[in-house]
């Protein structure tokens, strides 16, 4: 009995250990589908470049397109670290520079203060592109006749959850419609987002570099003829396999 109790502690510490292998993100996965069609793009551009010199201008600018989409691709869900960002005490506003990679945005608050009764429209979050409308509740600002207002005793106006990876480099702009603007003081934006753990930026950042490596390559194979003794072919069986290698880095 003592030995079948000790079977089952030992198999069940072993479905824990699995579970959170499972759950570990992975960057690779979330590039595998994608780069398996540019690897499979490149085969065939291969196989029908066999005896030219040089890639044809739509065929490279094909290829481009398709390296460009497969550096676009941003996995950072569960791979971040938590960070907030404050309008009332931050200098500026919150922004990704390209060294960051991107950002995950995973809460939106904000608070509308006037001096006189207001009501509020849609408010618009807008970063890299990316747009999200948010409607109000309650529709009026907040009624304060101090410079004074305790923002943990009421609820931000504006609340929202996108979870929404934003690439970089990209700034955020807040805008909101408020019926009498000349009266509103203040507002605060308070916003939580994930930064990717530094050794997820660093695999990033590296592949991006190389596939960029790989996308210069190949935009010259337009304009010079390979030599006699390396082929057109050869020289984009070479560039497919420095893709497979960055690929192969990957954690």
């Amino acid at each position: 009995m003592k030995t079948q109790h000790l079977l089952l502690i030992a198999a069940l510490a072993l479905t824990a250990c699995t579970k959170v292998e499972e759950e570990v993100p992975s960057i690779k996965a979330e590039f595998q589908q994608k780069y398996e069609f540019v690897m499979a793009t490149f085969d065939s551009t291969i196989r029908t470049h066999d005896r030219e010199s040089t890639l044809s201008p739509t065929q490279q600018e094909f290829l481009n397109r398709q390296l460009n989409e497969l550096k676009a691709i941003i996995p950072l869900r569960g791979m971040t670290e938590a960070h907030r960002y404050d309008s009332l005490t931050e200098n500026q506003t919150l922004r990704a520079d390209s060294s960051q990679v991107g950002l995950v945005i995973n809460r939106v608050n904000v608070w509308q203060i006037c001096r006189q009764t207001s009501s509020l429209g849609v408010g618009t979050l807008q970063m890299g592109g990316y747009s999200l409308a948010i409607n109000a509740n309650p529709s009026s600002a907040y009624t304060v006749n101090s410079d004074y207002f305790n923002y943990d005793t009421f609820a931000a106006q504006y609340q929202a959850q996108p979870q929404k990876t934003i690439s970089a480099p990209a700034v955020m702009l807040w805008e909101n419609t408020v019926s009498n603007p000349g009266q509103c003081y203040s507002a605060r934006v308070l916003v939580e987002y994930g930064l990717p753990h530094e050794t997820v930026k660093k695999s990033l950042l590296e592949w991006r570099q190389n596939i960029a490596g790989i996308q210069g390559r190949l935009e010259q194979l337009t304009r010079e003829r390979s030599p006699a003794n390396y082929p057109l072919s050869h020289q984009l069986m070479v560039e497919s396999q420095k893709l497979k290698e960055a690929f192969d880095k990957l954690p």
